[in-house]
């Protein structure tokens, strides 16, 4: 009976110890990452497009609050890409990538569209946006952390395969863009244009006659 005693003080011992350190694993501050490319309307062939990133997300995995990573000051640890859907080859091509301190500016990026661009011709294209938390906390020999918007230190973990959730380090989210022709000119205003030389090509007329 002693033993039967002793064997089940142990046996509750090891089980409050082991829940005790799933519990401080299940909240320990590792981040995860979401990635928005943002939604965009139709434009012409040949105008600009205001990428927007900004609704690309951070938190912790413990649950803490969630911040934009354009409220975010220190990118040092962090990439992003942008990439447009190729038809041709069945893949996602880059047309702009940003890590570190460029990585702010990346997120509401200008691109442009028609000749040359990664938007050549009017029709439907398809922009994707891969979020990064490039460091892990398990790389060798790195202790890294993150200083997110308050103070708060968070660390990042060490799952970094893709997601389409926000549950890892990477993350990825594409939307579709519709191009449209470049507009013509109307026929009537293209007259209106015309007007001024018409009128100055018959007072020369006129005034040659007369000469």
């Amino acid at each position: 009976m002693k033993f039967l005693k002793m064997l089940g003080a142990g046996l509750a011992a090891f089980f409050a110890v082991s829940t005790s350190a799933y519990s401080q694993d299940a909240t320990y501050p590792f981040i995860d990452v979401k990635s928005d490319v943002g939604s965009y309307d139709p434009v012409a062939l040949g105008e600009d497009i205001q990428l927007d990133g900004c609704g690309t997300s951070i938190w912790a995995a413990s649950g803490t609050s969630t911040f934009s990573w354009c409220d975010i000051t220190d990118y040092a640890e962090f990439s992003l890409s942008w990439s447009v859907w190729n038809w041709d080859t069945w893949s996602w091509t880059t047309f702009a990538s940003f890590s570190g301190n460029s990585v702010g500016s990346g997120l509401t990026a200008v691109v442009n569209t028609g000749v040359g661009s990664p938007f050549t011709s009017a029709g439907v294209y398809y922009i994707g946006l891969l979020a990064e938390v490039t460091s892990s906390q398990y790389s060798l020999g790195k202790d890294v952390s993150i200083t997110l918007p308050g103070g708060l230190i968070r660390y990042p973990g060490g799952d970094s395969s893709l997601s389409y959730d926000g549950s890892t380090n990477r993350g990825f989210d594409y939307t579709a863009l519709v191009i449209d022709d470049a507009a013509s000119v109307p026929e009537p205003l293209g007259a209106l244009l015309l007007l001024p030389g018409l009128i100055y090509m018959a007072r020369r007329e006129r005034r040659r006659r007369k000469a």
